[in-house]
């Protein structure tokens, strides 16, 4: 019972360290590879209750290392008005990708958790957890397909387009941290023969 709640309370750090930006000279004092590096040992832990935590693994282990030049690159500078220059451009599709690899980590770590509540025959977490899932990947999904679109667009649309993006990604990685951190709680609560028993063979 420690070690899966452990490694969900591992999870759940993990992403706050992806999700919080904290720039002193263009350097993001929270690198999201040490983020991604903490979610990987966590599914190492996981992936015994389920093979949705292995495949995350993969995941996971390409997002840190994608993510370790990224840290050298500093940010789009949105109060500065939008520019499409080569670097602009080099920026959003390598956000881009990164943001898709991401959605795809989610993806597995909530199927993996609807499968733990599926062996506790915990119906309420499957349907929120379900739920949780369909609304995160469809948004995301949609809200960054339309990126590449901005270079096209005026300088106000263009900066409309990033700051709801930005935020509605924000709102979606929210929700998910707290749906996880919840889920553990559930967990918790749960008694060690339980747990034992939905460990994969």
């Amino acid at each position: 019972m420690r070690d899966l709640a452990s490694a969900l309370n591992r999870i759940f750090w993990g992403l706050i360290f992806v999700i919080i930006n904290v720039n002193i000279i263009y350097f993001d004092i929270f690198p999201d590879f040490i983020g991604y590096f903490m979610i990987l040992a966590a599914l190492s832990k996981l992936q015994s209750y389920s093979a949705y935590f292995s495949k995350g693994k993969i995941f996971a282990v390409t997002l840190a290392l994608y993510a370790i030049p990224l840290w050298f690159i500093p940010d789009l500078q949105l109060t500065e008005g939008f520019h499409p220059t080569s670097e602009t451009v080099y920026f959003l599709l390598s956000t881009v990708v990164h943001t898709f690899l991401h959605i795809g980590l989610i993806y597995m770590i909530l199927c993996g958790l609807i499968e733990i509540a599926e062996k506790c025959t915990l119906s309420n977490w499957i349907n929120r957890i379900g739920k949780g899932l369909r609304v995160y990947v469809y948004t995301m999904f949609v809200c960054w397909t339309i990126i590449p679109f901005v270079l096209n667009m005026t300088e106000n649309a263009a900066m409309i387009t990033l700051i709801g993006t930005m935020m509605f990604s924000f709102i979606m990685e929210l929700m998910i941290i707290v749906l996880i951190r919840k889920f553990r709680n559930s967990i918790n609560s749960l008694n060690a023969i339980t747990l034992k028993s939905i460990k994969s063979i």
